[in-house]
């Protein structure tokens, strides 16, 4: 009975482990996305928040980066014509102080309206009345501005597509370089390939295959094994590239549309950003299709290559297999498939 019991124990233990990795990535994920350690904050699109108030001495917004503020307006519902305050200065915490301390608590309704310096998103962490902390679901009820969001919890897409729009162009210049690199070698090992196959004959690549020691039958399959095993490698790499260029191509493409559609450069309408990052993704497309092509016709030629000398090695086993055959100068074939 005991044995039982411990046998039950251990299978239990098993089925634990098996999904501990599991449990594991869930807890990381759950503690990502609700980040105990991070804070709420409110994303205002546009070029600045603008809200309505009660009456009010003192309001302090702190944003959760220094952005430049050109001016901000503060505007009495009841009249017309707003007054403007310049800033023009990069700030981390804005003082908006009542002009008409008189009026402060006649109960009037407010407008202040906030215009950055260029067009961007606004993230507010904080905001006090009269030095009292006000909630932000509240305040976010008071913004005009459309599309406004109050953040709870981080979103990976964010933070990717963050991380994406700091690295893309400078990362994407050493993998584009590497590709084209990539693309050179190849053709120049395809060309010499093409070389051999259309242009040489069958005794000339006889001469080419033989080794000064493969004189007989048995020497010269020696000679064809080690081709044959050259061409698996090269094979291998051809197929190997086949999938790499369009695969790095199409992610380089992705990056390049994540980062000309990121917020800031939409806010800013800035054309030359954008253009900029649809000419990478063209650019990455392109050298990731020609990379295939050039895989694609190596592997091709690398095919009709070991087929032309199975073929001399096979018919001139069948025609004398007894005979010596003259020794060549080396293995140039060897130095091709190196």
């Amino acid at each position: 009975m005991r044995d039982t019991t411990i046998i039950g124990h251990v299978l239990k233990l098993k089925v634990w482990s098996r999904f501990a990795p599991l449990l594991g990535i869930v807890v990381v994920a759950a503690w990502y996305i609700l980040d105990p350690s991070g804070q709420p904050h409110i994303v205002v699109p546009d070029r600045g928040p603008s809200f309505d108030s009660g009456p009010f001495r003192k309001i302090e917004i702190t944003f959760l980066d220094p952005i430049k503020i050109s001016f901000y307006t503060f505007n009495v519902l009841t009249q017309a014509a707003p007054q403007r305050f310049v800033i023009a200065q990069q700030l981390k915490s804005l003082t908006i102080t009542n002009p008409i301390p008189a009026q402060a608590d006649n109960g009037q309704q407010y407008r202040i309206a906030v215009e950055l310096a260029s067009k961007g998103v606004t993230e507010i962490i904080a905001v006090s009345i009269d030095d009292k902390s006000q909630d932000l679901r509240k305040f976010k009820g008071k913004l005009v501005n459309e599309g406004t969001e109050l953040v709870t919890t981080r979103y990976i897409r964010k933070a990717l597509a963050e991380f994406i729009f700091q690295w893309n162009d400078k990362v994407s210049n050493w993998i584009l370089t590497l590709l084209f690199a990539c693309i050179i070698w190849l053709l120049m090992f395809l060309l010499r390939m093409e070389f051999y196959h259309y242009t040489y004959s069958s005794e000339r690549l006889e001469n080419v295959l033989l080794h000064k020691d493969s004189t007989t039958p048995h020497a010269l399959r020696i000679s064809l094994d080690r081709y044959t095993t050259r061409w698996s490698n090269w094979d291998d790499r051809f197929r190997f590239f086949q999938g790499l260029g369009p695969a790095v191509g199409f992610i380089l493409t992705v990056t390049s549309l994540v980062e000309v559609l990121h917020p800031t450069v939409r806010a800013a309408n800035d054309v030359d950003s954008f253009l900029g990052g649809i000419h990478i993704a063209l650019i990455s497309t392109f050298l990731g299709l020609v990379l295939r092509l050039v895989a694609m016709e190596g592997a091709r030629v690398n095919d009709l290559l070991l087929i032309r000398v199975e073929s001399i090695v096979g018919s001139k086993e069948q025609r004398d297999p007894d005979s010596r055959a003259s020794s060549g100068e080396g293995s140039e074939l060897s130095t091709i498939a190196d």
